[in-house]
This record gives structure tokens, sequence and C-alpha cells, in this order.
């Protein structure tokens, strides 16, 4: 643990900073499960390795997950034997989690032990007790979701980032450019995370400007930005877009403002969050104002980066909406916030403070405040819950009130299905299943207030997949049917045409875009005498202006050539809209073609 610590202290510090981690641990295995979501990420991993590529649907380059990184763990895993994949990912999420949560108290103990040379004390992890004792925390450390990787990412980066601007001797290089490589993977593992790598490689730069040669600083630049450059040149060559497929189906970059604050609402408010989060943060200054004290600037810049790019994320999320699962995107801002934060603790230290008089109100309002926060965290944990109100899954344009969109995703499956721990949810797609019988070269629809019934029609001539059928829960579906079903994702996440929709219906937050009928019946279906006025018309649309290039970009062989072209076109393509009226949008688009 810490160096400066005599033997028997770091037995104690390690007892003191395994507890929320074993917390973490077993209260995220009692919660255990799979998001519908998570499923998304498992089917992509079968297509890479069905050879069809990091796609959604064969013949058809989108991306569909959030997480590049995430998907190469799994896609790891999935090829060790052993046990399902969708167990895999619970587990990985789970241990990923529990090490992050352990690499952030390391950077705490770095910090509060500076100067401490063989002295008896602790340091205490207050703000990992804050984070070990919410429920969301427990919830999405498995799921199937990235949350596990972010958690180990923000925990090892946090560690790296005090330690290289902390340390008096600079790494070897081998470490420097490891380090450098861990900091920079923020892009890779979810994009709104390049606001804490940005915060991480700060800390980085100006370490190594401070003690190391020119070359080592061109090599630690470098080190940082190669993968997520690497990484971006290939999403743009190969999704010919320069964001996820996601991004433009949440419209990420739409201010969203009176959601979001709804959303951080309805984290906080269920737990009483803002009291542990004003007292750490009352703390924080407590600690910055001790560092400034003694002239330590480089503790004060460790403490201050993650703080801020976690008060940046967090303003992120609220402008970008959040999201309909109850806290989950805005659990990497209180990670980042909190559990890096450690208070130290030694009665002889606060003996001496108090007798001399000398800041002694600061240190007992440090010592107060972090006893508060236990306690709060021992009430969290016994009996702090948020209440699953009432809502139809289905209803994706509803017009309820905006906190009443907001699930506790992981609930709502338990009680859907029937079952403690919704884990192997893939089994239950089996022989009778609806879509078991699905006839080769048929695509299936259940239209809009049909009460379930379904329609099916022909496939086109030349289509890629050897069935299709729509859905609205798209990720459990379309990893049970396997990859040769071409899946109609009717609220975008996956879905090319849909995503580029450019007005939003409804209020759930990241479900906006469900996509008209029309344009899925013309996109997967020859043209037929008999179809509607706005299934013709879609299918106009479907070959003019910026979205028939688009639609060419991702469903063409991949050639050195169309890798270029898509290179050039990925920024049009990202930025483009069509109307959600068919006839408007063939309209404008067939016009940009006689233009």
């Amino acid at each position: 643990m810490a160096r400066s610590l005599n033997p028997s202290a770091r037995v104690v510090q390690w007892g003191v900073v395994l507890l929320p981690v074993v917390m973490l641990l077993v209260l995220g295995w009692q919660r255990r499960w799979m998001s519908d979501d998570g499923f998304i990420h498992l089917r992509v991993v079968d297509q890479l390795l069905a050879g069809n590529g990091p796609v959604f649907n064969p013949g058809e380059r989108v991306e569909a997950s959030t997480s590049p990184l995430w998907v190469g763990l799994l896609a790891v895993a999935a090829v060790v034997p052993g046990i399902a994949l969708p167990w895999k990912a619970v587990l990985l999420g789970i241990a990923l989690s529990a090490a992050g949560l352990l690499a952030a108290q390391r950077a705490g103990v770095l910090l509060a032990t500076r100067g401490r040379s063989g002295v008896t004390g602790v340091v205490v992890p207050v703000g990992a007790f804050v984070v070990a004792a919410l429920p969301p925390f427990w919830d999405f450390a498995s799921s199937g979701l990235e949350t596990g990787v972010v958690f180990a990412w923000l925990g090892a980066a946090t560690w790296w980032g005090t330690y290289r601007c902390t340390t008096e001797r600079p790494p070897d290089r081998r470490a420097e450019v490891a380090g450098a490589v861990l900091v920079g993977l923020g892009w890779l593992i979810r994009p709104d995370l390049a606001i804490f790598s940005v915060a991480f490689a700060t800390l980085v730069v100006l370490s190594v400007w401070r003690d190391s040669a020119r070359r080592r600083r061109l090599g630690v630049l470098g080190a940082i930005v190669a993968l997520p450059v690497a990484y971006q040149v290939f999403r743009m060559g190969y999704y010919a877009m320069v964001v996820p497929n996601t991004a433009l189906a949440k419209e990420a970059g739409r201010p969203q403002w009176a959601q979001g604050w709804t959303y951080l609402r309805d984290l906080v408010a269920p737990y009483d969050l803002w009291l542990p989060g004003l007292l750490l943060i009352a703390v924080l200054v407590l600690l910055v104002h001790g560092d400034v004290r003694r002239g330590d600037r480089r503790a004060v810049a460790a403490r201050l980066a993650p703080a801020a790019a976690a008060v940046a994320h967090g303003l992120y999320v609220q402008r970008a909406g959040g999201d309909f699962m109850h806290g989950r995107l805005l659990l990497p801002s209180f990670f980042g916030l909190c559990a890096p934060l450690g208070v130290w603790v030694s009665t002889d230290d606060l003996r001496v403070t108090l007798a001399a008089r000398r800041y002694a109100s600061r240190a007992l309002l440090t010592a107060g405040a972090t006893a508060v926060v236990l306690v709060w965290a021992v009430v969290c944990t016994v009996g702090l819950r948020r209440g699953q109100p009432p809502f139809d899954v289905l209803d994706e344009t509803q017009t309820a009130p905006r906190g009443a969109l907001i699930v506790d995703e992981r609930e709502f499956y338990a009680e859907l299905w029937r079952m403690p721990h919704p884990v192997r949810l893939d089994t239950r797609f089996g022989a009778d299943h609806p879509t078991a019988g699905l006839a080769p070269g048929e695509a299936v629809f259940t239209p809009p207030g049909s009460g379930g019934e379904r329609v099916a029609r022909a496939l086109r001539r030349g289509f890629s997949g050897r069935t299709a059928h729509a859905s609205v829960a798209v990720g459990l579906p379309s990893y049970a049917w396997g990859t040769e079903v071409y899946v109609l994702d009717m609220l975008s996440l996956a879905q090319p045409v849909g995503s580029h929709i450019g007005d939003t219906v409804g209020r759930r937050p990241g479900h906006q875009k469900p996509v008209p009928l029309a344009w899925l019946v013309a996109d997967v279906t020859d043209a037929s005498a008999a179809e509607s006025r706005d299934v013709a018309e879609a299918r106009r649309a479907l070959g003019c202006g910026d979205l028939g290039r688009y639609l060419r970009d991702i469903r063409e062989p991949l050639t050195p050539k169309r890798f270029a072209t898509n290179l050039v076109h990925s920024f049009g393509n990202t930025l483009f809209r069509v109307e959600r009226d068919a006839t408007k949008a063939a309209a404008r688009l067939c016009d940009q073609d006689r233009g």
C-alpha cells in the first residue's frame, strides 16, 4: 500500500481499503443481471467472431456499441472455454468494478500519506464507502454494460495520474509509456470519458515536462493519443461516421437541461445523496487547503484533476438529458469525485493539532464530516432504496412526467422474467418463441396498435440476412436469434436510417427516435404495387441525397478506396438529418441529386 507507513500500519491500511471493495463485490454479486443493452455488446461480439466484423447486422457497418474496448475484452473472453458469454460479461464487470475501486483508493492513500514516514495512523477511504453503499453501483457492476471497465479505467487512471504527479523520481520508460497509453483509453471506453482523459493527460504531461528530456516528452504525448487517434481513423473509414451510431440515436449533442436535472434528482433524492456529496466536497476543500498551506502544489493538482473532470462530466450528462436507466450515466461522475478521496486519521496527530490550537477547527470539521458520511453509508447500504414507478417499456412516445420515464432497469427485468438474477435471458428465446419458426427470406413486422399481430413480407433480392425481424427491445432478442437474423432496431440504436431522423418524440431519454414502420418496410423489402404511399416515398428517399450516399458507404464492400472515401464522407454522414415524414424526406433528398 503506502511505503511511508510502518509495516503494521500497512496491514491495517490494507484491511480498511479492502472493506469497501469487498462490499462492492458481495453486493454486486447479489444484484447480478444482464440488461437488454448489455446484450447489444454480446451481439456485436458474436458478429465479430462469426467473421462479419464489429457490426450489429451482417453486411451493414453500423457501430451499435459505444465501447470498443469492452467489446474487445468480451471477444477475448468469448473464445475462452467454460461458462456462457452472458455470465462472463457479468463476472468481468463485477471484477473490474472492484479493481477500479481498489486502484482509486490507492491514489487517495498516496496523497494522504505524503510526508508521513514511519507514523501510526490510517487513511479512511471515505469516498470509496460512498461508492460501495450506493445501490446503482451494485447494479451496474454487472449488467453486461461497459460500466465495469469504466470504473476499472477511472480507478487505474486516477492512480497513475496521482502517482506520476506526486512522485519525486520519474518511472522507467516502459512504465511511462504504459501509463500514458492508459490515460488515453477513455475515448475507447465511452466517448464522454474523453473529459476524464484530458484531465489525467494534463497531469501526466505537466509531470513529464517538469522532469524529463524532450524525446521522452514527445514519446509520452504520442502514447497518449496513439490508440484514440488510430481507432478514430478506423471508425471514420469503417463506419463512415465520426461518432457511434448511438450518439445520433440519442442526439447526444442536443441540450436537454430540464430532463438532465430530472435525471440528477432521480439519483440524488432516493438516497439523500446531497448529504454525503456536500460533506465530501467540504472535505476535499479542507484537504486542498492543507496542501496549499504546505506549499504542495503537486498534491493540489492531483486532488483537483479528477474532481474537476467529474463535475464537467456530470454537467455534460445533464446537458444531454441523462438516460432512462436510473443513475447509470452519472455513476462515472460520482466515482471520479468520491472514490479517490481518503482522510488521514491519527489520534497522535489530532491530539497535537488540538493542543496547539492551530488548524484545530479544520481537523475537527474533517473528522466530523468523515464520521457523518460513514454513518450515512451504513444507513444507505441497509435501507435506502428507490421506488419503481409503473412504466410500460414499449410505449416510447408517452408523455408521462419526466421522472416516471427513468426506470430501475434491473428490477424491471427481474419482475418481467420472474427471475431474481436475470442473466441467461437468451434461453427464454428458445424453440417455443414466436420467432423460432421464422421462414428464410421473410421479414416480420409488428405494426403499432396491432395488438402484437405480426405481418410477414418477403425480403428484397440480394438482402444480406437470412431473415429479418423488427424489435423494440433489441439487445436480448438479437443475441438469442443469432448472427444470421437481420434485426431491425425500431428505436434506432443500431438502425442507420432511424438514427438520422432529425426530430425526436416523447420524453424517454435515449429512446426518442422510434423508426416509422414505412422506413423499415421500404429498407428490407422489394417494391410492391399494393404498398402504401409512405412506403413508396421512403423507398425513394433511401436512394437519394445524403441518405443514399451514407447507405452506400456502409453497405457496399469495404475496399481501400471505399475506406478512403468514407473518411471524407464521415463528417457529412454524421451531420445530416432526414425528416420523419417519408414524403417530405424524399422530396428534399431527391432534390439534392437533381441540384
